[in-house]
């Protein structure tokens, strides 16, 4: 019973994080530009982006200036790139993300 207990406080944890950082940018980050979006993109724990802060900015920079209308990302994982490409890209921009299927608990993908 602790064990359910201790993953049930984790996940509360979490979730209490996700929902600060996901609140102070919406209030204050998106004015604080490509920084704030970088921490909000690889702090929160529901959907993170796993590439390097340092280089997500670097690109930040590049996709701010050029706005694009339309993108691809391959290897969408938990989603925190798409959720940093959909910010900087034009507000009608097309966004499509392609990933594989999960795998199962033996290894093999589920298709």
């Amino acid at each position: 019973m602790a064990k359910s207990h201790s993953t049930l406080a984790r996940f509360l944890g979490r979730a209490w994080r996700t929902g600060y950082y996901s609140i102070r940018y919406l209030l204050s980050g998106s004015r604080k530009g490509i920084p704030a979006l970088v921490d909000f993109v690889c702090a929160n724990h529901f959907f993170p982006a796993t590439q390097v802060p340092s280089e997500l900015a670097a690109l930040g920079e590049i996709l701010a200036a050029q706005r694009p209308e339309s993108a691809l990302e391959i290897g969408t994982a938990r989603g925190g790139t798409l959720i940093f490409l959909c910010r900087l890209a034009d507000p009608r921009a097309t966004i499509i993300s392609v990933d594989l299927p999960s795998r199962d608990e033996a290894g093999r993908r589920r298709i």
